[in-house]
């Protein structure tokens, strides 16, 4: 059996480690979340927010799933990064 990763986690078996502190962030979190809305144009730079990134933008031209999204209209969508563009989904 390998020791645990480190002080605060305790070995389950051979290839899982519980780590308590983990555990109850992660509880919390399981909570409602409420995106933060922000307009298209303070979206960062799709490339450096990473694949998949994740947010919710209030002024899109559109609400047709996966197509870019454009500032400037009235509708309020999630959009996610699919680099190098910001898409509705």
């Amino acid at each position: 059996m390998r020791p645990p990763l480190d002080p605060h986690s305790e070995v389950v078996d051979q290839n899982r480690r519980w780590i308590p502190d983990w555990y109850s962030w992660l509880v919390e979190l399981s909570g409602l979340v409420e995106p933060v809305a922000v307009t298209v144009a303070s979206l960062p730079n799709a490339a450096k927010a990473g694949v998949g990134a994740k947010r919710f933008v209030t002024d899109a031209t559109a609400t047709t799933f996966f197509s870019v999204v454009a500032g400037g209209g009235a509708n309020k969508v999630p959009v996610f990064s699919d680099p190098p563009n910001w898409r509705i989904g």
